[in-house]
């Protein structure tokens, strides 16, 4: 069972890569608005990032 911590830092992992490809002075809207294919990519990177932890937690949950 993962404790909080590998949970947050996991989290902290994410949110850096998504920070540092979509702008960060841009909200959902405006991401969507001025670069939608900064947005697809974001909507990826996130389906990927809970497609491997949900892979991670039915290998490591004995």
């Amino acid at each position: 069972m993962p404790s909080f911590i590998d949970y947050y830092h996991e989290n902290e992992i994410y949110l850096l890569i998504s920070q540092s490809i979509v702008p960060s002075t841009c909200g959902w809207v405006d991401c969507f608005s001025l670069y939608p294919s900064y947005f697809l990519i974001h909507l990826l990177l996130l389906n990927l990032f809970l497609i491997i932890k949900y892979n991670n937690r039915i290998i490591y949950n004995y």
